[in-house]
């Protein structure tokens, strides 16, 4: 798949331009395939993705991914997403203003994700839409979300996000540290320091994922990372 630069498309009386780009494979384990305008081909790190690409990963796969400089992603286990949309939006004047915001959005439709959001100056946005409901984060957010058939549970554990159930549910937003499942006849979000061992063994687990993300971006040219080292 070729690296690509699209659609630059002007809007509104003040001047805003909106880029389509595409995202990078930083690194996998085991299988991982991806599927374009119908073609199909074994993904490989260094490779370029554009939005519309369906991407699966084997029972014992794992691939790693920057949607766009700050939004990262790991696809763990039998897992397949679709990247929906990647965007960068600059004020018309490129020379005195900075980016205002980059967006991301995928479709879940089976199996886990680890996503970390870093910080920038331009606003970060990644949506996700899965059979239950929809989920959304800002910058930095660190979180793990899970589709198994109509079911989802998500776990955040830097910063807060909200995810809005299918079929016209509440919104409910989850604070660093908690987790919830949907659909639920009791959606609200459970400490996981309260929980099980597991579930808190879960936690650190995301974090070793989220300082993998980072450490991988780094490589690849950009080095914003949420901890001291």
């Amino acid at each position: 798949m070729l690296c690509a630069v699209a659609l630059l498309a002007l809007a509104s009386c003040r001047p805003t331009f909106q880029r389509e780009v595409s995202s990078a494979v930083l690194a996998h384990e085991g299988p991982a395939e991806g599927t374009f305008a119908g073609k199909k081909s074994d993904l490989a790190p260094n490779e370029w993705l554009l939005p519309g690409t369906r991407i699966a990963t084997g029972p014992e796969g794992r691939l790693d991914l920057m949607l766009l400089p700050g939004i990262l992603v790991e696809l763990a286990g039998e897992t397949e997403i679709e990247i929906t949309r990647l965007r960068f939006a600059r004020d018309g004047d490129e020379t005195i203003r900075p980016m205002r915001a980059r967006e991301a959005s995928l479709r879940l439709v089976r199996g886990t994700l680890f996503v970390a959001v870093g910080q920038s100056q331009m606003r970060s946005r990644i949506f996700i839409q899965t059979p239950a409901g929809d989920l959304t984060a800002f910058d930095l957010r660190t979180f793990k979300i899970e589709v198994d058939g109509e079911r989802a549970r998500a776990m955040t554990v830097r910063g807060k996000i909200n995810f809005k159930p299918a079929g016209g549910g509440a919104p409910v937003n989850m604070s660093a540290g908690y987790f919830a499942e949907f659909p639920s006849s009791d959606p609200a979000p459970q400490a996981a320091a309260e929980s099980a061992f597991a579930t808190q063994a879960e936690v650190r687990q995301i974090l070793r994922v989220e300082k993998r993300l980072f450490r991988l971006q780094k490589d690849f040219g950009f080095g914003f990372a949420p901890w001291r080292e």
